[in-house]
């Protein structure tokens, strides 16, 4: 199986010369969430949707890398990759779940569609990582109201980027939008993500138009 994506030539998708490759890159993603889905409804949880880990195989889009998969429930341990793990993960002692996909497939469909966009959250994400772990992986230790405010800048900097793609009104956007909540109970479930994902796809083959209406459950 060969990879979906080449990051070394990632461009923004509507570049001109990169909309050829805007289909399978959308069609992968579909592929990829349908297996993530179908992962969820197992109750299991896969940690580090990303790119790297979406392949092509007979033109359909296949989620990879089972390794660091772990029963939902279960004492979530740290890892995944940097720039894309939830932020409760590094938060402390929490439990695996699906909405921790979730924000990984937020901020990949980011990647995907605009990587010229996608370094900022990545970024964000990573600073707020680092700054609860030391070097070599052990929690720092912070006084309540330093873990406050750290907590407290983060959300004010992933709202920012959340209200420019909410003021589309439409999905992707908003999908994406509403995967990186802050709150793991604000992200959508994988099912519904899926769905609206496929009428982006659905809408893009009849029209030519990548973006719909936002429709969130």
């Amino acid at each position: 199986m060969d990879s979906v994506f080449e990051p070394s030539t990632f461009k923004p998708l509507y570049d001109k010369g990169r909309k050829e490759r805007f289909p399978s890159v959308l069609h992968g993603c579909v592929g990829a969430l349908s297996a993530l889905s179908l992962l969820h409804r197992l109750k299991l949880v896969h940690k580090d949707v990303k790119l790297d880990n979406i392949l092509q195989a007979d033109g359909e889009g296949k989620l990879a890398d089972f390794g660091t998969c772990a029963d939902e429930g279960s004492e979530a341990k740290y890892a995944g990759t940097p720039g894309y793990m939830p932020p409760e993960l590094v938060m402390g002692p929490c439990l695996n779940d699906p909405s921790m996909d979730m924000f990984s497939t937020g901020t990949t469909l980011l990647c995907a569609f605009a990587p010229d966009k996608v370094v900022e959250l990545i970024l964000l994400n990573d600073k707020f990582h680092d700054s609860f772990r030391n070097v070599n992986g052990t929690p720092k230790k912070l006084s309540e109201k330093e873990r406050k405010a750290l907590i407290d800048a983060y959300k004010s900097e992933i709202k920012k980027i959340q209200k420019k793609l909410m003021a589309t009104q439409k999905d992707p956007w908003c999908l994406i939008a509403e995967c990186i909540d802050f709150d793991p109970k604000n992200r959508p479930k994988s099912a519904a993500a899926l769905s609206r994902l496929q009428a982006v796809e659905e809408a893009f083959n009849r029209t030519g138009v990548f973006v719909v209406p936002a429709r969130r459950a």
